[in-house]
């Protein structure tokens, strides 16, 4: 039941708040604070490539939600296991990024050690201040793996909001079709305002070209 909910905050399937309350207080999920999600990725081979999650990774996953209070579930999406973290509002930023790296540093180590044959790549998404907004932090986490990958190191765990330029690039779709249509909402815009646009021209030359009178005119 407490998987089901998370699998639909990740889908965007949950409705409003209040249907997210009564859910969440049937399953006991927190709801309050704030919250994130830590993806791990399994790949193997020279050139790897991601595949089905390892049953002996799942389980040191599995192992990591254990070590600290604030992962609240664990779930497996794709080819990601995922961690969902939880921090109560009043919980110093320090304690959350320690609690963040313990789980993922621990799973790293813990492959290493125990998995030589499988690379494992971690992202986390930010902090969102409702569990609606989790479908955000779990994409920025899963974001963060492949432009992790892209990095020179591209092993470890890879913070969303510690790529820099690199989350420039992962919006640059975006970026792109809203400056496509700037122009055209310009000029509706334009189009719907012309008359009072043209106030200002025509109250300039009315005052024979003298911006005083015509700012006084306005």
């Amino acid at each position: 039941m407490r998987g089901t909910l998370y699998h639909d905050l990740l889908a965007d399937a949950v409705e409003s708040e209040n249907h997210l309350a009564i859910r969440a207080a049937t399953v006991n999920v927190p709801v309050q604070g704030e919250h994130c999600v830590v993806a791990v990725q399994a790949s193997a081979g020279v050139n790897p490539q991601p595949g089905p999650m390892d049953e002996a990774l799942l389980r040191v996953v599995a192992r990591a939600r254990q070590l600290d209070y604030h992962s609240t579930a664990q779930l497996l999406i794709g080819d990601c296991a995922l961690l969902i973290m939880h921090f109560d509002s009043a919980c110093p930023p320090k304690e959350k990024r320690a609690a963040t790296d313990k789980v993922s540093q621990y799973i790293l180590t813990e492959a290493e050690s125990q998995l030589p044959d499988i690379k494992v790549t971690i992202g986390v998404g930010s902090l969102v201040p409702s569990l609606l907004s989790l479908s955000e932090s779990y994409r920025q986490a899963t974001r963060a793996i492949t432009l992790g990958g892209k990095m020179p190191q591209s092993t470890g765990t890879f913070y969303y909001e510690a790529l820099g330029m690199y989350t420039l690039l992962d919006n640059a779709g975006t970026l792109k079709e809203s400056s496509a249509a700037e122009p055209e909402r310009l000029t509706a815009r334009c189009g719907k305002n012309a008359s009072s646009l043209w106030e200002n021209p025509e109250a300039y030359f009315a005052c024979n070209e003298n911006m005083a009178g015509s700012a006084h005119m306005h």
